[in-house]
Order: structure tokens, then sequence, then C-alpha cells
């Protein structure tokens, strides 16, 4: 047993070397391209730019570690940001208008775990049907247009600028989900339970889980964090911009299937590693003045070979290649 555990070690820590290699490579490409790269301004931007990633991206991985798909997600966030610009505008101060436009992801993430966990419906159809239904309700507070009445006045834009010992808020805030996030799902009773569901949720059902609960509880939380990621975008623009979180689609599950492929199952600290590559790649490109399409590009393509990277058995590939060589260095079985 002891061996085996090795041998899934050593495959791990391989992955997890090409990945460092990789990120220090991309690291070293832009530096030599930009020398600003490594300034200390641009590597405070970076984080601000990988925190909000980092922090959806955080929300998708305990809807995939249960096994399911979450469509919804950024549609979701554009109507938890809606709602919280809309109770800005009608005088509300920010913590409430906060909550409110947090709770307002959560009601659809409930529904989205209902569907999909008690009813069996398919999870990528429902999802993303509600998450129309989501972004249609979001047209209703301002007619599709941006909201900047209180704005101002309500302290709400301070968010995204606020520091805490010297670090930006967004930055301390995905620092502190994280670190909750880690907790749960790698040293709890709880975490446990969500992973069973993701590799047998009969099997955890018959084991006295309640398969349907926590179900719910992977989506509430993925459109309460993906509402909160989107408050913090629309405070940053000190406006509430309907189609603010639409762009969180992609970089999420970039994320999440590049620590997939680290760590061949959905984790908080792989999701992480998966926003800081993204996020690297995307603060190169800004810097060098491209265009967003190539962004969009890198993205598609680093979410492609994730999935690709996922599907290898480095166990399997270390467990063979060390069976040759023991049968080469034995001569064969006797």
């Amino acid at each position: 047993m002891m061996a085996e555990q090795r041998k899934g070690v050593s495959s791990e820590l391989i992955t997890f070397g090409v990945f460092c290699a990789i990120q220090i490579g991309i690291m070293g490409v832009f530096t030599s391209l930009e020398p600003r790269f490594l300034s200390v301004d641009n590597l405070v931007d970076l984080l601000n730019l990988i925190a909000p990633m980092a922090l959806v991206g955080l929300g998708l991985t305990f809807v995939a570690v249960t096994g399911y798909a979450d469509m919804s997600f950024h549609f979701v966030s554009c109507f938890g940001g809606m709602t919280m610009s809309y109770m800005i505008a009608l005088g509300l101060p920010p913590l409430p208008a906060i909550l409110i436009g947090c709770a307002a992801g959560g009601v659809f993430g409930a529904i989205n775990g209902l569907t999909v966990g008690k009813f069996k419906l398919p999870d990528m159809v429902v999802t993303l049907g509600l998450g129309a239904i989501a972004f249609g309700m979001a047209y209703l507070y301002s007619d599709g247009m941006q909201i900047y009445k209180n704005f101002g006045d309500s302290g709400i834009k301070q968010l995204y600028k606020a520091r805490i010992a010297g670090v930006p808020l967004p930055v301390v805030v995905a620092a502190i989900a994280y670190g909750i996030g880690f907790v749960v799902l790698n040293r709890s009773t709880l975490g446990r339970r969500f992973y069973a569901i993701g590799s047998n949720a009969t099997a955890a059902r018959f084991s006295g889980v309640r398969v349907e609960r926590y179900v719910v509880a992977a989506f509430v939380i993925c459109g309460l964090v993906a509402c909160l990621t989107n408050i913090i975008r629309m405070s940053s623009l000190a406006k509430g911009d309907l189609k603010a979180g639409l762009a969180w689609l992609m970089p999420a599950y970039s994320a999440v299937f590049v620590g997939v492929s680290v760590f061949k199952k959905p984790t908080v600290v792989g999701t992480f590693l998966g926003a800081l590559l993204i996020g690297t790649v995307q603060k190169g490109f800004l810097l060098l003045g491209k265009p967003t399409y190539v962004m969009e590009l890198v993205m598609g393509v680093l979410l492609i070979v994730s999935i690709v990277v996922s599907r290898i058995d480095f166990k399997e590939i270390i467990r063979k290649r060390r069976l040759r060589a023991e049968l080469a260095g034995g001569g064969g079985v006797s």
C-alpha cells in the first residue's frame, strides 16, 4: 500500500512540476517582452485581476466536486449585481444592498440545486435555462440601462479601492474565501461528503449522505460567490452594469479544469493555480497591448488543453514504466 501511495504522490508531483514550469516559463516570456511585468505595481494589479476570477472559480469548484455543471452562474451574477445596484439607487446602505444582491444569487442557486439534485433534470440544460431567466429578470430593474444613482454617495465604490494592511480588499476577500473553502473541502466531514457524491452519488446515498441537500448547497455557494464577485466588479466600475458578469463563464471553467489537469479532480488549490495561470496570461497580453480576442483565444486553448491533460492517467503511465524497468532489470519473469 505504501508503494501505491508513493506512486500516487509521484504522479501529482510530476503534474504539479510541469504546471510550475509552465507558469514560470510564461512569466519569463512576458518579462522578456515587457520588463514592467515583474514590477511591484504590476504584480499588485495582477493580484487584483486574479482575485475575482479565482473567487468565481471557487464557487464553481463546489458544483464540480459534486459531479455537476453550472451554466448559469454568470447570468445569475448579473441578476445579483443589478439587484444590489437597484437597492443602492433606492438609498439602501452598501452592506444591506450587498447582502440582498448575494441572497438573490443564493435563491437561484437553490432552484438550480433542487431541479438538478431532487428532480434529476439534466444539469447543463436546466442551469442554462434558469440562467437565461435570471438574466432576463436583471433587465427589469432599469430596462437594461446602467444604474448610476447613489453610487457616488453611498461609498460602494470604495469596496474595490479599499486596502487592508496594504493589500487590496478584493484580494483579502478572495484569500478568506479560499481559506474557508479549503477547510470545508479538505479538512471536514462536509468536504468528504461533497467528494463522495461526485465520486458515486448512489453509494453516498446508501452511506447515509443526504445527497440532494449537498447538491443544493453546492449550487447555492456557486450562486452566492458569483454574485459577490460581480458586486466587487461593479464597485470598481462605480455603476450597475447589466452585462458586467457575463465575462466570468470562460475564466471560471478554465481555472477549474486547469486545476483538474493538475490534481485529477476539482480542488480549491487547483482552481487557484488555474486562476493564477489565466490571470498571468491576461495581464501579460494587457501589458503588451493585445486585443481582447487574443486573450479569449488563449483561454479557449488553455481550457481544451487542460481537459485533455486531465484525461491522461499519469499513475498508469508511471506504473507501466516501472514495470518495464523491473522486467528489463530482472531479465523477465520466471
